[in-house]
């Protein structure tokens, strides 16, 4: 159903189309302020969150623009869940747009000026499921052929039911293409790799991170489990736009599909920032304040011994603690007793929040040596 969601449809072309176009736009305007000696606009990063929701997004826009210049609100009409609902509502309409067949000379005026394409002039037909009442039949009609009164009322010559059957043939198709593109897509999603280069101002080559297999996927605060955010998320991705990390992007996997998921290769959770528990619309993020969520515990960090830069390389490293905006971790000895030994570090569980900075800012690479695993059920700490 998220597929088809209209204002998740809209959410995702306009995160994934649109504001790339937008982004491009104000980086474009940034080099020319550069030229003139103009700090008016600074550049900003533009990269694809997910090649599934990319593609869907894409088609989304596609099939949309094909109906509606070919047959107007074809997609409101009959593929769009909510247009559909309403279309069924609108059969017990009490008052209803009738032609009168005794004042009508089937000029055609009032079926080109319908935004709905629901009339058929010729045999006096209006389709009331599809009727969006915009009243353009009744003003253009110069014969006062075109009335809205009551729906029930049997006079003049009326149609009513259209054909309703043939568009809901034509949503049990689109509904199976959706599937079939949507499963065909789910292995393609874009993540870093380590052959992927990067260059620290020319100093040095660095593998971008890869994100680590976690056996629970992580959610935001205010999302309070996996199963109230895979219950109630529409997958419209507004969180996705506005967080100001790049911690949320959209998931392949198929029971949350294209749902919001934090990963932590271009940042960290940070526990001042509420931007997608403000913006959420659908409950799958209850609005919380910074108190609480600096109090929440989305996860808890897992140090992975064969990947720790003091055991591997044999140097000193405390990213981890240093960066800690709860304290949760601390170096302790890696040989016990054995001062000259490496410190290395321990997590405490009960105060680790899950906010990712010792996985975003741990240098080992393409997999960090300290990562973050969800929790089903969010806690408070």
């Amino acid at each position: 159903m998220a597929l088809l969601d209209p204002y998740g449809a809209y959410g995702r072309m306009a995160n994934n189309l649109f504001l790339p176009v937008w982004q491009w736009g104000n980086n474009l305007l940034a080099l020319i302020a550069e030229r003139v000696d103009s700090y008016a606009f600074y550049t900003t990063d533009v990269w694809m969150k997910g090649l599934p929701t990319f593609i869907i997004a894409t088609v989304t826009l596609v099939v949309v623009a094909i109906l509606a210049w070919r047959n107007g609100r074809t997609y409101c009409n009959t593929i769009c869940p909510v247009g559909s609902f309403l279309g069924l509502l609108s059969q017990f309409s009490l008052f209803r747009i009738r032609i009168d067949g005794q004042k009508c000379n089937k000029c055609g005026i009032c079926e080109r000026n319908c935004k709905a394409a629901c009339i058929d002039s010729k045999a006096f037909k209006i389709d009331n499921s599809r009727c969006v009442a915009c009243m353009n039949c009744i003003g253009k009609c110069n014969r006062d052929a075109v009335s809205y009164t009551f729906g029930y009322s049997k006079t003049g010559k009326v149609g009513e039911t259209g054909e309703i059957g043939k568009a809901g043939e034509g949503r049990k198709a689109f509904i199976a293409t959706s599937v079939i593109l949507a499963s065909s897509a789910l292995k393609a999603q874009i993540v870093p790799k380590a052959t992927d280069i990067k260059t620290d101002g020319g100093l040095a080559d660095i593998l971008a991170k890869e994100s680590p297999n976690r056996l629970t996927p992580l959610t935001p605060a205010g999302s309070l489990s996996n199963r109230n955010m895979k219950r109630q998320c529409t997958a419209c991705q507004l969180c996705v736009t506005v967080c100001p990390n790049g911690v949320l992007r959209p998931s392949s996997s198929l029971d949350a599909f294209m749902q919001p998921l934090m990963s932590f290769e271009r940042g960290y959770c940070r526990p001042e920032c509420v931007k997608c528990s403000e913006v959420c619309p659908s409950g799958a993020i209850n609005k919380i304040c910074k108190c609480e969520k600096s109090s929440t515990q989305i996860g808890h960090a897992v140090w992975v011994r064969e990947r720790c830069i003091p055991l591997t390389d044999e140097q000193e490293c405390n990213n981890c603690e240093r960066h800690c905006p709860t304290n949760a971790i601390s170096m302790v000895l890696s040989v016990a007793g054995d001062e000259t030994s490496l410190k290395i570090p321990a997590v405490n569980e009960a105060l680790c929040i899950g906010c990712g900075a010792c996985e975003y800012l741990c240098p080992s690479r393409p997999l960090s040596a300290i990562y973050v695993e969800g929790h089903p059920i969010h806690r408070i700490i």
